[in-house]
């Protein structure tokens, strides 16, 4: 009776059948209370329908009946994991792994811990270790080409998501990766090609569009991008960053007013997206509208108050509006954030020399000259004036 219950619990399962599988488990436990596999599987069960609570709850009965059930810890990491409490779920994974050293699986979630916590060398180091005991684990393959792009390292990346190709020339993300390795190193035709892969064999991937919309935006193919981005949006009609792309090209086409639309939308989805301000404010500087300039970078502001590009926006609205005063304090709170903002230096320059106050002009000229700025190094030597 027991094993014909434990046996009805785990063919529901395997039809999805969540509940009907529960139920089955309870009369299981009902006949044997001290039966680890059967909490487990309720651990799982309760899982996979999202509630981690009581994923938590059955696997730690199982851990107790057997304390070393690895599966209970590794589940129970899972959970955690999901619940965004990393640190107990790197406990439960670091137990599972002392009992069982070859759990590929549980490495690859320890990776995915590290990668959250952004402690990224050690994510790989979890992912090298999952490949060793599973060198067919596409998903480390991925995950490690990801995180050496992150770190800049293309050409390690590339030849990480080469083997996740050859292992799994259907994985949408391997593709999608290396579209991004060959757009870090500038190479958007190639970068397309790979978005397009990506497409075939998932034509929902909404990451998918919006990478390809970036690369023809870098090629300044500005229709072709406002149709990826359109895509996303019909996949995701809530994906922020697609109303943004599709701003910024309207932006490059010169149409300002659709631009100013896009990032509008953008903000209504995500009121806390500080690119969709900045991009509108940047917009409305370019139409002369000032003062929704200015509302829009103070937004910023609200939102990231350590945007050093920010208030060197503000510096120059206020330049505009011949408001000296104002530029410059704007400039001056941009370099206490970033003391080497050039651009920072010759716009407070050229605000002093507006209010002919030409020593403080030149002062931040030569600043700006020592920081690189050709337009500083033009104006001093237009002026005779040495820097070096």
């Amino acid at each position: 009776m027991h094993y014909c219950t434990k046996k009805g619990g785990t063919a529901y399962y395997d039809k999805g059948n969540y509940d009907e599988a529960i139920k089955s488990f309870e009369n299981a436990i009902k006949i044997d209370s001290t039966d680890a596999w059967t909490y487990n599987n309720m651990g799982i069960l309760y899982y996979d329908k999202g509630n981690y609570d009581e994923a938590i709850k059955y696997s730690e009965i199982a851990i107790k009946i057997n304390p070393n059930n690895a599966k209970a810890y590794s589940n129970m990491g899972n959970a955690y994991y999901d619940k965004g409490n990393y640190d107990e779920a790197m406990q439960s994974y670091e137990r599972a792994i002392k009992i069982d050293p070859n759990d590929a699986e549980t490495y690859y979630n320890m990776g995915a811990v590290y990668n959250n916590k952004r402690n990224y060398d050690e994510a790989i180091k979890c992912y090298e270790s999952a490949i060793k005991i599973d060198p067919t684990n596409v998903g480390a393959y991925i995950n490690m080409g990801a995180l050496y792009l992150g770190k800049g390292n293309c050409d390690e990346a590339m030849q990480l998501l080469e083997i996740a190709i050859k292992i799994d020339p259907n994985n949408a993300w391997a593709y999608i990766n290396m579209g991004n390795a060959y757009s870090n190193k500038n190479n958007d035709d190639e970068a397309i090609k790979c978005y397009e892969s990506a497409i075939k064999i998932d034509p929902n991937n909404a990451e998918a569009y919006i990478n390809m919309g970036n690369a023809y935006g870098n090629k300044n193919n500005y229709d072709e991008a406002i149709k990826c981005y359109e895509s996303v949006i019909k996949i995701d009609p809530n994906n922020a960053w697609a109303y943004i792309g599709m701003g910024n090209a309207y932006s490059n086409k010169n149409n300002d007013d659709e631009a100013i639309k896009c990032y509008e939308s953008a903000i209504k989805i995500d009121p806390n997206n500080a690119k969709a301000y900045s991009n509108m404010g940047n917009a409305y500087y370019y139409k002369g509208n000032y003062d929704e300039a200015i509302k829009s970078f103070k937004s910023v502001i609200k939102i990231d108050p350590n945007n050093a590009e920010v208030y060197t926006l503000l510096g120059a609205v206020y330049r505009n509006k011949h408001n000296y005063d104002e530029a410059i304090k704007y400039y001056e709170s941009a370099i206490k954030i970033d003391p080497n903002n050039a651009l920072a230096y010759i716009g407070m320059g050229e605000a002093y020399n507006e209010k002919k106050d030409y020593k403080d002009a030149v002062k931040n000229f030569k600043i700006a000259a020592k920081l690189g700025n050709k337009k500083a190094i033009q104006r001093l030597k237009d002026n005779n004036i040495t820097w070096q």
